[in-house]
């Protein structure tokens, strides 16, 4: 017989098992929790000519952020933004900043604090944006050298700033006016600022970083004033404040270095588990908090669901991380580079294989790559006038007017550009003076900011010049000549020496001159019969208007594309996600594979300077043309382009592209019947018959071009256009057929369409100008 057990070791038993079961399942999920999902982080943009990015903040569809340096003064800053969407780069303004504060988002408008003591010490001030018009405004506090953090709760803006006494200020009307609610007393002979700030539920938290004090420097704001929070140790700042889950962190700088601390405002403990961490920034995601650590040549990206228990999210070796934020749910850092330019990381942009013809690719909706067209406010300093790409559904919030401009002396503010300009050799290398263009621009402008700016610039900076001996050229005046000729001229050359001397050259147009990019060739426009009836069932025809507009008349060089990706720091989605297409047999994706190895890292750009560039994505094409003030044309421009009035097949008539150099049964020259670079079959193979295998110099066969003038409208390489493939579909149209395809697929009318964040070695770009 068997001995069982009693009902009552029975149930105990049950319990325990019960028990043991719920323990599993918990530790599972903490398990779970612990896990890191996310890929890691890859570079999208290097910037320069400053080492660092940081003050990264989500405004619209973007990350903003800084280029800048850090750790030392410098006086000069500029504002970027990174639509991670189209892969985008835009130089937004720049600030005449020895470094920028902690931005914040209030009411669709960004506020960004900084530092100016060239122009304005014992002033605080700050930029505010809605995205594309720029106000500057100031504290009227006196004593004010920077402010270091702008912090919104609701319709409320508190700033903190400091230099010879830390401050605490508030408006409720959007930054027009301020209070002063507190002033901290200084030791004798010191200073103290107010480097952070946080709303944890209602109450407001200040860090402190003064000279010459022992106490704690977290704060918060309980009777009428700012006092230390119960259980902070004494230290030299508190800084990085941000909320998570219930409780306050900061960064406790004492004389041993950095710990993580939290508190919830009673009880205050440091955060075993980064004991040895030193932590540089934190950012608060929804379902953890995050953090970078930096060393000598590197650095680290920590991740925890719960403030306690960390994980290592990502190690960077060469580039070291100065800021983390969670723009959308995504986490970006900002980091200084190893090779002297500022770093944005951010995840890999989601990419989809190509369809099985691939031979040309396909894209995304019209209006992600339409143009933006901004407009300026009559007291706004916009720095945005060029056409950009913009995926926001919504205009910009109104700006609030201001209630008085600074009145501009334009004769003395010329003057003063002049010398200081003299002194900026990069800008003045053949010995002349851009005040004599500068001059007519100013006086015909409206936009008295952006003249009061260039002024206060301009005599600031002659006055620290005058002493001087003529080669001390402070490297910082780089930035503020970018600053003055953008606030002035709206041109989004930035650091590009060679954009600005050739604007120089040819007038006050923000186009890049076409020795830059190539010639933009009129296109008159009109109505005409697009599509063939003989052809594939897109092509269905029907009538088209298009209104007149310009289009380069070559294919984008590897030369001009290396020159964009020098000045601006683009990073291709090809280069993001580590691989491209490359045609074998097949459509295959290859690691390596990008614009300076189109075939896959064996390949290069030895003797192709002047063929166009291949593996560049819709969003590449489309960010090029941006940064030139360009944009790409639309499919029924292409087509017009390529074929003109009177509907031909070819852009040289109706008559096919012969290989071999014959045509009908008469043997002529190769240069006087070679029309285009393609191939034999209609997807795909290389054929070398013309020429070339696969791409061919820009411009190769004269004989082949469109009634407008126009080279390679047909062959040579696919291009990417402003238009979906099929409506409402993700793929982008592109026109013109490919070094591999067969004179079939070079009528003017046959189209294809590829994902828009792909790159294969047929396809190419070119752009179009209003």
């Amino acid at each position: 017989m068997l001995n069982l057990p009693s009902s009552s070791t029975l149930v105990r038993l049950l319990a325990h098992l019960l028990a043991i079961a719920a323990l599993a399942v918990a530790a599972a999920a903490h398990g779970a929790q612990n896990a890191v999902p996310q890929a890691p982080l890859v570079p999208l943009a290097r910037v320069g000519p400053w080492s660092a990015v940081a003050s990264l903040v989500g405004l619209g569809d973007r990350v903003w952020f800084t280029n800048s340096v850090k750790f030392r003064d410098h006086n000069s800053a500029d504002v970027y933004s990174y639509n991670p969407r189209t892969g985008a780069l835009r130089l937004e303004q720049h600030l005449f900043s020895q470094d920028t504060g902690h931005p914040t988002v209030a009411g669709g408008l960004l506020y960004w604090p900084f530092e100016d003591p060239r122009f304005s010490a014992g002033q605080g001030e700050f930029m505010v944006t809605n995205g594309r018009d720029w106000q500057w405004r100031s504290l009227p506090t006196p004593r004010v050298l920077h402010v270091h953090d702008m912090l919104a709760d609701g319709s409320t803006l508190y700033a903190a700033s400091g230099g010879f006494e830390a401050a605490l200020h508030r408006s409720d009307d959007g930054g027009q006016s301020w209070r002063l609610l507190y002033t901290h007393r200084n030791a004798p002979n010191s200073y103290s600022r107010l480097v952070s700030q946080a709303m944890l539920g209602p109450q407001l938290f200040a860090g402190l970083d003064a000279s010459g004090e022992t106490g704690p420097k977290l704060l918060q704001w309980k009777h009428d004033t700012l006092v230390p929070v119960p259980g902070w140790p004494g230290g030299e700042r508190a800084d990085g404040l941000t909320v998570f889950r219930g409780r306050l962190y900061a960064l406790h700088v004492d004389g041993d270095g950095t710990q993580l601390w939290r508190t919830d405002g009673r009880r205050s403990g440091a955060v075993r588990g980064m004991a040895q961490v030193r932590v540089r920034a934190l950012a608060a995601g929804p379902g953890a908090l995050w953090a970078v650590s930096a060393r000598d040549g590197g650095g680290t990206l920590w991740r925890s669901p719960d403030g306690t228990a960390w994980q290592v999210a990502q190690r960077f070796e060469g580039d070291e991380p100065l800021d983390v934020a969670v723009v959308q749910g995504r986490v970006y850092v900002g980091a200084i580079g190893a090779d002297g330019r500022g770093v944005l990381y951010g995840p890999q942009a989601r990419r989809d294989a190509p369809t099985p013809r691939a031979t040309h690719p396909a894209g995304i909706a019209a209006d992600a790559l339409a143009p933006r067209t901004p407009a300026m406010t009559s007291t706004s300093t916009s720095t945005s006038t060029s056409t950009s790409t913009s995926t926001s559904t919504s205009m910009p919030m109104p700006m609030p007017a201001q209630s008085a401009a600074p009145e501009v002396d334009l004769p003395p503010t010329l003057a003063a550009l002049d010398r200081a300009l003299a002194d900026l050799r990069a800008f003045e290398a053949d010995g002349g003076s851009l005040v004599r263009l500068l001059g007519p621009l100013v006086a015909s402008r409206s936009d008295a900011a952006a003249q009061a700016l260039t002024q206060r610039l301009a005599e600031r900076t002659a006055q620290r010049l005058s002493g001087a001996p003529r080669d001390a050229t402070p490297v910082r005046l780089a930035g503020d000549m970018v600053g003055a000729l953008t606030a002035l001229t709206g041109c989004p050359f930035g650091y590009d020496v060679a954009a600005w001397r050739a604007w120089r050259q040819t007038g006050t147009a923000c186009a890049t001159p076409p020795e830059r990019h190539g010639a933009l060739v009129p296109i008159p426009g009109g109505t005409y019969r697009m599509g063939d009836a003989r052809g594939e069932p897109d092509e269905a025809p029907r009538r088209v208007a298009v209104q007149p507009f310009r289009l380069m008349q070559h294919e984008v060089s590897n030369q001009a594309f290396a020159a964009f990706v020098q000045a601006s720091g683009h990073v291709t989605d090809a280069e993001r996600s580590g691989t491209g297409y490359v045609w074998t047999d097949r459509w295959r994706e290859v690691a390596g594979a990008d614009w300076r190895h189109p075939q896959g890292p064996a390949s290069s750009l030895a003797g192709l300077a002047q063929h166009p560039v291949v593996q560049v994505s819709a969003r590449d094409a489309a960010a090029y043309c941006a940064w030139h003030g360009l944009r790409l044309p639309t499919e029924a421009e292409w087509e017009f382009a390529a074929r003109g009035h009177d509907g031909r097949r070819y852009p040289w008539g109706d008559t096919a592209p012969r290989q071999g150099g014959t045509t009908g049964d008469r043997a002529e020259p190769a240069e006087a019947t070679l029309r285009a670079n393609f191939g034999t079959d209609a997807c795909c193979a290389a054929d070398a018959t013309d020429g070339h295998a696969r791409t061919a110099p820009v411009g190769s066969y004269p004989q082949g071009r469109s009634p407008w003038g126009l080279d390679d409208m047909a062959g040579n390489v696919w291009e990417w256009t402003a238009s979906a493939y099929r409506a409402g579909g993700r793929d982008v149209a592109i026109r013109g057929g490919g070094w591999g395809n067969d004179a079939y697929c070079l009528r003017t009318s046959y189209r294809h369409g590829n994902p828009p964040d792909i790159g294969l070695d047929m396809v190419g770009l070119r752009c179009a100008g209003d």
